[in-house]
C-alpha cells in the first residue's frame, strides 16, 4: 500500500494507493506491505517518510489491503483449480503393508511363484519383503495396485472352519474327489463323498478342472489339510429339496441292496431265502446221518495196503529189467551219442509202462 500526503493548507486529504510494482516505495510517503488470505492478515511491513500517520489512515489502508488481497486470490484460484482429489494415474503407484512372519514363505512363494503371479494378474513391476514382514508393492501405468493388495491380505487370512467359500476354484479332479482352491494358495480337498446330496461313482460327471463351485469348509486337521464339503452347501441352500433328494437316493440304494441280496438267495427275498437256507441244512444234515457208509475195519484196510504194496513192487522191476535190457542192446557201440539216446528212450519206455 501506498501514501500520498495532501497538503493540509490547502485542505488537501490524503490519498491512499493500492499497487503491486514498488512505485509508492520511491514516490509515495509510505510503504505499506500486507500478507494474508481471505480469513484475515497474518503479517505486515511498514516504512514511512513523513513524521507520522493517523489512526484513519492506517484504517483507510488495511481495509483497501483486505479488500486488493482477497481480489488476488480469487484470480490465483482461476489460474489454479484445487487438487482433483486423487492421484494421476500416470503417476507411479507404491503401497506398503505388514504381514506375520509366519506368512513370508506363503507371500513368496516356491521359488517365488507367488509373486511373479501376483505381478503377471495385477500388472505390478515389483513385490519386495524383509524379514520383518513389510511388504512393499510398487508398480507404474496401468497397474491394478489395489488388486495386488487383496491378493497378498488373501494370503495371510486363515482358513475358518464352518465358513462357506463362493467361487472357489477345482485345481484338480482325481478318482477319490477334488482339490479346491478356497484362497489363493490354499488347497484343500472335497472327497467323492461330498461333492453332491446324491451318490457319485465319478468326481468328473459332477466337476472338471476349472470349475468354479461353492464349498464349505468343515475342518482342518493336525498337518494343516482342509476338508471341503460342496454337499454341505446345497443341503443347507436347497432346503427341503435337497434333503428330499437325498431320502430318496437313500431309500433307492437300499432297495437295490435287498435286490441284490434277494437275487444271491435264488430271486427270493432275503427272509425267504435264508428260511430255504435252513432248511437245506437240516435236509443235507439228514441225509447225511442216513447214507452215511460204516468205517473199515484194521484188516480190511491192512489187506488194501499190502495189495498196493506188490502192485507198486512189480511195476519196478518191470522198469529195472527194460532199462537193463536197453543198456545190453547198446553196450558193444557204447557211445556219447547212443548213451544219449538209451537216457532219452528211458523216459519213453517208463511212461508206456506206467500207462499199462
Amino acid at each position: 500500500m501506498g501514501l500520498i500526503l495532501g497538503d493540509e493548507a490547502e485542505g488537501e486529504a490524503p490519498v491512499v494507493l493500492t499497487d503491486i510494482l514498488g512505485s509508492e516505495d520511491a514516490l509515495g510517503d509510505m510503504d505499506f506491505k500486507i500478507a494474508g488470505d481471505a480469513e484475515g492478515l497474518t503479517a505486515f511491513q511498514l516504512d514511512i517518510k513523513v513524521e507520522g500517520i493517523t489512526l484513519p489512515v492506517m484504517r483507510t489502508a488495511l481495509e483497501s489491503a483486505r479488500v486488493g488481497l482477497i481480489h488476488i486470490l480469487g484470480e490465483m484460484e482461476k489460474a489454479d483449480p484445487p487438487p482433483g482429489g486423487e492421484m494421476s494415474k500416470y503417476a507411479p503407484q507404491i503401497a506398503t503393508l505388514t504381514v506375520s512372519k509366519k506368512y513370508i514363505g506363503r507371500v513368496i512363494g516356491k521359488g517365488g511363484e507367488q509373486i511373479k503371479s501376483i505381478c503377471e494378474q495385477t500388472k505390478i513391476d515389483t513385490v519386495d519383503i524383509n524379514d520383518d514382514g513389510v511388504v512393499v508393492l510398487s508398480g507404474g501405468f496401468g497397474c491394478d495396485m489395489d488388486a495386488a493388495v487383496a491378493i497378498v491380505n488373501s494370503l495371510t487370512v486363515e482358513p475358518e472352519v464352518g465358513k462357506t467359500y463362493r467361487d472357489a476354484r477345482v485345481t484338480k479332479v482325481l478318482e477319490f474327489g477334488a482339490f479346491v482352491e478356497v484362497l489363493p494358495g490354499i488347497e484343500g480337498l472335497c472327497h467323492v463323498s461330498e461333492l453332491d446330496v446324491t451318490r457319485v461313482n465319478n468326481p468328473k460327471d459332477v466337476v472338471s478342472d476349472g470349475d468354479r463351485i461353492d464349498v464349505k469348509l468343515l475342518e482342518t486337521n493336525e498337518r494343516g489339510q482342509l476338508k471341503l464339503s460342496r454337499r454341505e452347501v446345497l443341503l443347507d441352500e436347497g432346503g427341503d429339496e435337497a434333503r428330499a433328494q437325498l431320502e430318496e437316493a437313500k431309500q433307492a440304494r437300499e432297495e437295490a441292496r435287498d435286490a441284490r441280496k434277494a437275487e444271491a438267495g435264488g430271486g427270493r427275498s432275503p427272509t425267504a431265502a435264508a428260511g430255504a437256507r435252513t432248511a437245506a441244512g437240516e435236509t443235507r444234515t439228514s441225509a447225511g446221518a442216513a447214507g452215511r457208509r460204516p468205517r473199515r475195519g484194521a484188516g480190511e484196510a491192512d489187506s488194501a495196503s499190502e495189495g498196493m504194496d506188490r502192485r507198486f513192487g512189480t511195476v519196478f522191476i518191470f522198469v529195472i529189467f527194460c532199462y537193463a535190457r536197453e543198456r545190453a542192446d547198446y553196450g558193444k557201440t557204447a557211445t556219447r551219442s547212443v548213451t544219449h539216446s538209451t537216457y532219452r528212450r528211458f523216459p519213453e519206455s517208463f511212461f508206456n509202462i506206467a500207462s499199462l
